[in-house]
């Protein structure tokens, strides 16, 4: 019996310091993997910086393979273009001596002139010898016979071919410049035909430049996250100083505009007072509605949404540093990213009977007359 009691002791008391033992071991565990824990979590973030350093590198390798493409673009349409004006120097020369040959025939023929006029009376004369009755003849001439008209019209007509053969070479001469004139405009016909091929040449690799440089989403998208920023600003100028030191590669401008985005007539000229007393940084154009607005010269959008009171607005970027700034249209058919050759259509103005388009020009930091800036394009 002392045994059993003894026995049942000995559970009991062991039963009592298990939870003490599984909290120690469970303690002591913890103390082990805490410092595991912790270096897994210094691993996922270097595993995280150099997930972003990859793709770091590959967005600029993109970017470099992007440019480097434009780039050859490029190279390929300045060899064209010079082939193209080679080929408008040959014209211009061609001109010249189509000009000159002209002149030249206007010469040859003023001298045959005179010639030619005797040869016309002498022609005239023949002809009214032999019409002529021999009686009426008698009566006007020393002529008494059939005979002796014979004699005179045989003398004209040797007459008659002995100008002709005097003036054989001026003749010929003339048929010569007239053939030589032909040939040159054969040949000027067949350069502007090869003109408007290399033309076409030159637009298709454009159009290639420019779907490369509307290609990138990531450009894209970091250009649309960068707009979403900006619009908090208070100012133009400010929002503008937003996108300064960015690094992305625009091509140099082929196409530029020398009128108005827009069909109208300007109601606000640049630097005019206003009524508040300010004066106006851009120009107002008043045009009818719906009328659509094109972009003034090659660029990038890199705004295309509402901003403050210029409701919705438009700025393009230049490779030349230049901004664009377009704003009072109802809506816009681009997006932010998105390269804007000139002419194409950025947007239309409202339904409104009068709407009225603000354009506004900026070049390191400050506005620029919109007039001036045509004429210069």
């Amino acid at each position: 019996m002392r045994n059993v009691l003894a026995l049942l002791s000995f559970m009991i008391a062991t039963a009592l310091m298990a939870p003490v033992c599984v909290a120690e071991q469970a303690k002591s565990l913890n103390a082990v993997v805490s410092p595991v824990a912790q270096g897994t979590s210094d691993e996922e973030m270097r595993l995280l910086e150099l997930k972003r350093q990859e793709e770091e590198r590959k967005r600029k390798q993109r970017i470099a393979k992007r440019v480097a493409k434009i780039k050859k673009l490029e190279a390929e349409m300045a060899q064209t273009d010079s082939l193209i004006m080679s080929l408008s120097d040959k014209m211009s020369a061609i001109e010249k001596d189509i000009d000159q040959l002209y002149e030249q025939e206007d010469a040859a023929r003023l001298k045959l002139q005179g010639k030619l006029a005797l040869f016309n009376a002498t022609a005239m004369q023949i002809a009214r010898l032999e019409r002529m009755p021999l009686e009426a003849m008698a009566a006007a001439t020393n002529l008494r016979s059939g005979y002796d008209r014979k004699s005179v019209v045989e003398s004209g007509r040797k007459s008659l071919s002995s100008i002709i053969y005097q003036n054989r070479d001026d003749i010929y001469k003339i048929q010569e410049i007239r053939m030589q004139r032909q040939d040159k405009m054969d040949e000027i016909e067949g350069l502007r035909h090869k003109m408007l091929a290399e033309r076409k040449s030159v637009q298709n690799l454009f159009d290639k430049q420019v779907e490369l440089l509307s290609k990138d989403s990531s450009l894209k998208a970091d250009l649309m996250l960068k707009a979403q920023q900006t619009k908090q600003s208070k100012t133009v100028t400010d929002l503008l100083e937003r996108y300064e030191g960015r690094d992305d590669y625009l091509p140099p401008v082929r196409h530029v505009l020398k009128k108005l985005p827009v069909k109208g007539q300007v109601v606000e000229a640049y630097n005019q007072r206003k009524p508040s007393g300010l004066f106006s940084k851009g120009i107002r154009i008043e045009t009818v509605a719906k009328e659509p607005v094109v972009g003034l010269k090659d660029g990038r959008v890199i705004y295309s949404d509402t901003f403050r009171d210029y409701g919705f607005m438009v700025i393009v970027e230049h490779s030349d540093g230049s901004h664009t700034l377009y704003s009072g249209m109802e809506k816009s058919s681009i997006t932010v990213g998105d390269f804007a050759p000139a002419g194409q259509v950025l947007g239309f103005m409202s339904p409104n009977k009068r709407p009225e388009l603000y354009l506004e020009v900026r070049k390191s930091g400050k506005t620029i007359d919109p007039v001036k800036y045509l004429a210069l394009n």
